[in-house]
């Protein structure tokens, strides 16, 4: 019952999106089933005809009338198969794969880091176009072979209904064997996925631009990259040879008993019957092509049963994924965001991260009141980024809560919540679409766009660079689907990316390493610029570099996931502490 329950599941999907497939599916499978009859009956009308001596005209008027319905349905095949079909197929791909990019909006970030819902939403995205065209071949399939079973056993059972026997007999063979592959085939690509993604992460490294500076001038990475293949084609080697063996072997054994039922014992019947004079020789014509039918026809029936359930784990993987229920991402409490907060609070908040028990964040608690400037400092791996997620909800807290204005952001909306932050991650990615779409991320709505867009390139310095563009704010960047597209430089996407987060209508600019890729001279124009274009906006700046922080309202020094130290940058200084040592470090590589 769940295998049909779930085949039916993915026809809903075509039934939805459209429904004329489904009937012009059907229409051909009835097409399917009548050129079964002119086939096999052609065959017992001629030799009949022969032998009753018909007329001449009688047997052009059966030949031309069954050539004119083999043309017919040859030449409507060929149009569903090579016109309508394909389109039709887009058009439900393009619909599917909308509903997986919402899907994907709404799955926690912790699940791309468990590795085993990772294989299934990697499985369910990759299989998802393929299962729904499967499906719905399948079901046509079973009118098919319907349709093509009744004209071959009304034909079989006026002569001799013992061939219908071999015909079950030999379908029962096939389909026991493809039962029994499916799911050896199932359980060999579930092995076969962790090595698959291994090989699939080698290919996209060597042809995605972001690494090919590094591969080129870090020549052994070459090696390593190697060695990650290799390691997954050993992998995938090994699970073929196992799999292999037994299913030779089953094949053999399962051929042997096929050929038995559905080729030597209906030849023999066949022989012993025409030579007793029991059936005529158009009549044992037309058996011996039906009885080479009436298998195929059945099996096409059976394997129905192995092709459902074979769709029906695949479809399992789809389902699981898309009736997941986020912890974070489809939060949709009734409170409203406010328009403007007065102070956000971490209180006690702890955090460890999916399959590790060391705490990347211990009890911290601090906040900031809105227009202030904040900085949080420290070395690598103190928690700084991490906390950015919690504060944004990429996460949430193990212990402690955070709160607006006293309300825990969980009350909150999650995506109406998000929109309080304009973000400029270290890990920052370029897509292969319009300067505008890259800094709005979305289609200008109207001028107002493009002003905004203007404004923050010039605060960001580029303005002038893509200004004398000759496609402008239209320009495409990187030449990933536009020969005409730009490449820029490692500080001028920096600066793009800052920009991406000033054009936005947030409230809270979060910057986390937003000049590591700037010179000093290019990173204290750009600071200076964004504390004085938004004193109406809150700034909580991630840097290692603690020259920008000098202008800062309040500085938070963490270590080992707690803030050690917190000021601004006179007070931490007149503390002669950590932030102390590390400014002054820092401010000796620049003297002399």
């Amino acid at each position: 019952m769940t295998v049909l329950k779930n085949n039916l599941f993915m026809l809903g999907y075509v039934w939805k999106y459209k429904k004329s497939m489904i009937f012009l599916k059907l229409f051909i499978a009835s097409l399917g089933a009548a050129y079964t009859f002119i086939d096999i009956y052609f065959i017992k009308w001629i030799f009949d005809a022969l032998g009753s001596k018909e007329s001449i005209m009688f047997l052009f008027a059966i030949i031309g009338v069954a050539g004119l319905i083999h043309i017919f349905i040859g030449f409507t095949n060929s149009i569903y198969n090579n016109l309508l079909q394909p389109k039709m197929s887009l058009s439900v791909s393009e619909k599917i794969n909308d509903e997986m990019i919402d899907k994907a909006q709404s799955i926690d970030l912790a699940c791309y880091e468990n590795s085993e819902f990772f294989d299934k939403y990697t499985r369910a995205l990759s299989e998802t176009n393929q299962r729904v065209n499967g499906v719905l071949n399948t079901f046509s399939g079973i009118i098919s072979a319907i349709l093509n079973i009744t004209v071959i056993v009304s034909l079989i059972a006026t002569i001799d209904i013992i061939f219908i026997v071999f015909g079950l007999l030999a379908s029962l063979v096939v389909f026991t064997q493809g039962l029994i592959f499916n799911k050896i085939s199932f359980k060999e690509n579930q092995e076969k996925t962790p090595f698959n993604r291994q090989q699939g992460y080698v290919r996209r490294v060597i042809y995605q631009t972001e690494y090919a500076k590094e591969v080129k001038l870090y020549q052994p990475i070459t090696l390593l990259l190697k060695d990650l293949f290799r390691k997954g084609k050993n992998g995938l080697i090994d699970i073929t040879e196992r799999y292999g063996k037994k299913k030779t072997v089953l094949t053999c054994m399962f051929a042997i008993l096929q050929l038995a039922f559905e080729n030597i014992l209906p030849w023999i019947f066949i022989a012993i019957r025409t030579f007793a004079g029991i059936i005529t020789i158009g009549s044992a014509a037309a058996i011996f092509n039906a009885t080479n039918q009436l298998p195929y026809a059945l099996n096409s029936l059976f394997n129905v049963i192995p092709q459902m359930h074979q769709h029906s784990l695949y479809i399992d993987n789809l389902k699981e994924i898309l009736n997941y229920q986020s912890q974070i991402e489809s939060d949709q409490s009734q409170k409203d965001v406010p328009k403007h907060f007065d102070k956000i609070s971490f209180k006690d908040v702890s955090f460890s991260y999916f399959g590790s028990e060391k705490k990347v964040l211990k009890n911290v608690s601090f906040d900031f009141s809105n227009n202030q400037k904040i900085a949080l400092v420290g070395t690598n791996g103190s928690g700084k980024t991490t906390l950015i997620k919690l504060l944004t909800r990429l996460y949430d807290p193990i212990e402690g809560e955070v709160t607006v204005d006293g309300q825990d952001i969980k009350q909150f909306d999650v995506h109406e919540y998000r929109k309080m932050f304009g973000l400029c991650f270290q890990d920052y990615r370029i897509y292969a679409m319009t300067i505008t779409e890259n800094i709005l991320m979305r289609k200008a709505a109207d001028e107002r766009d493009i002003e905004k867009v203007e404004i923050a390139l010039k605060q960001v310095g580029l303005y002038e660079k893509i200004r004398s563009l000759p496609n402008y704010l239209d320009t495409m960047l990187t030449r990933e689907f536009d020969n005409s597209g730009i490449f820029l430089s490692g500080g001028e996407t920096q600066k793009l990316v800052l920009a991406r987060a000033l054009a936005s209508d947030a409230q809270i600019l979060v910057l986390d390493e937003p000049s590591s890729a700037l010179d000093p001279i290019a990173e204290y124009e750009i600071n200076k610029i964004i504390l004085e274009t938004v004193k109406d906006k809150t700034v909580i700046l991630i840097s290692h570099r603690l020259s920008t922080t000098v202008d800062a309202d309040m500085i938070y020094y963490m270590k080992d996931g707690v803030i050690s130290e917190q000021g601004n940058h006179s007070e931490l200084m007149l503390l002669n502490g950590e932030y102390a040592n590390m400014f002054n470090v820092q401010a000796e590589k620049y003297k002399g």
